[in-house]
């Protein structure tokens, strides 16, 4: 797949499906192209796809600094849909993907149609404060895989870890393979987040997706979002944690689906 000149990186990215109209998957913070595969099962017989690796993430390659700003991450995006010809996209963010969704709405409003935020937040407050040292203090003292570990009970919901438990070491392995630098800026630009006062400026029809047992971006900040953004509902996934796209699929891409197609969302 290829990679498209922004200038001082390589952006890496992916179309999948023939739709009229086009999906942007934006990646949570560890994320890469890769995670999203059942979902690009389940929307490219409908839309266009476009999966991409932000600065710090996957197969993009340059840019190398200490932090990523959001407003960037945001403008990078702007700037490969017009060097691919896309005019307007709707937009699917988690977690680091939906915080810059919601940059990208306020920044690029004419090529935003409609927009999911799942497991997100508006704002880094103090308990994302107190987890981004965490992070980069086990990173110090043990690495990618003490990282990991201490992330994996905040990222996932119970029934996860007990029903795919076979699939930890994958995940596992998969995050040593990402390189602590691009992760550690991306943080470093999260730690600037504040957008409570600007979000009744977002003017997309927006969906808001959140595990019941997310404990990294609780129900309440799901719920801060609704309150600011004119028009927001809100759904909640039962029995999942931070990563919902990923630990329930069908559910979360049943109401997805349903949403960028203007329908009744399912009960």
């Amino acid at each position: 797949m290829p990679h498209i000149d922004l200038g001082d990186i390589q952006y890496y990215y992916e179309i999948h499906g023939e739709g009229a109209e086009t999906v942007t998957f934006l990646n949570g913070l560890t994320m890469s192209t890769v995670a999203w595969a059942a979902q690009l099962k389940d929307f490219a017989p409908h839309f266009r796809v476009l999966l991409l690796d932000m600065r710090g993430q996957g197969q993009t390659v340059g840019g190398a600094e200490e932090v990523y700003p959001l407003p960037r991450q945001a403008d990078d995006i702007a700037h490969l849909l017009d060097k691919l010809g896309i005019a307007r996209t709707h937009v699917f963010g988690v977690s680091y993907g939906g915080i810059v969704a919601q940059h990208f709405a306020l920044q690029h409003p004419e090529k935003l149609g409609r927009l999911v935020l799942a497991d997100t937040f508006a704002w880094s407050d103090e308990v994302n404060r107190a987890l981004h040292d965490a992070v980069v203090q086990a990173w110090e003292a043990g690495g990618t895989r003490l990282r990991f570990r201490v992330m994996l009970p905040i990222t996932f919901g119970a029934n996860f870890l007990k029903l795919a438990a076979s699939l930890i070491p994958v995940l596992e392995q998969a995050a040593e393979a990402l390189p602590w630098p691009g992760t550690k800026a991306m943080m470093m630009g999260v730690l600037e987040h504040d957008l409570r006062s600007r979000l009744k400026d977002v003017r997309a029809e927006t969906l808001l997706i959140v595990g019941e047992e997310d404990r990294f971006t609780p129900l309440h900040h799901a719920k801060l979002l609704q309150a600011g953004i004119p028009g927001a509902q809100l759904r909640v996934i039962p029995g999942v944690g931070h990563a919902a796209p990923l630990e329930n699929p069908p559910a979360v891409d049943a109401l997805a689906l349903a949403f960028f197609r203007g329908e009744a969302l399912p009960a």
